[in-house]
């Protein structure tokens, strides 16, 4: 509508219709400022009220986690590097012998035959806690009988 046109229409109108449409237009800008401004905000509100038990709680536990990492104590020195003879007493810890072992600088390497499959990955899991060695390559082949595995494995050092 153009500015005149609407003059004339307003122009045209008795002071009983103008004072209608006025009231009428003030109504619709307040709905319209209910719905666009007020009522999104007074949601998000309830909602943020209803989220901030959980949100303090998250941070409460975040703040004594870092108090724990805080006061743990330092990491443990590495561990010295395998020796031949180790390897071998903790073989025998766990009732193998090695048919092959190499053991250098970077890692480890073992061939196995016939050794229990549970005694072995015992043996793997100690090897990792206590030498920080850990499986890089895993050759392993059932035998006919339950639980009795050949196996290569070539272990290296945790950096």
């Amino acid at each position: 509508m153009k500015p005149a046109a609407a003059s004339r229409f307003w122009a045209e109108r008795t002071p009983r219709e103008r004072r209608i449409l006025g009231v009428g237009g003030g109504l619709l800008l307040l709905v319209l400022c209910w719905l666009l401004l007020i009522d999104p905000a007074l949601q998000g509100r309830a909602q943020w009220k209803q989220a901030l038990p959980a949100l303090r709680a998250d941070y409460a536990q975040m703040q004594a986690l870092a108090q724990q990492a805080a006061a743990a104590p330092a990491p443990a020195a590495a561990a010295p590097p395998p020796d031949r003879a180790a390897v071998e007493r903790s073989l025998a810890e766990h009732g193998m012998k090695a048919q092959s072992l190499n053991v250098g600088e970077d890692g480890v390497r073992i061939a196995l035959v016939d050794v229990s499959f549970s005694a072995l990955t015992d043996w793997m899991q100690q090897a990792q806690r206590d030498a920080q060695l850990v499986v890089a390559e895993a050759g392993i082949t059932a035998r006919d009988r339950l639980d009795r595995v050949d196996a290569n494995l070539s272990l290296r050092r945790l950096p």
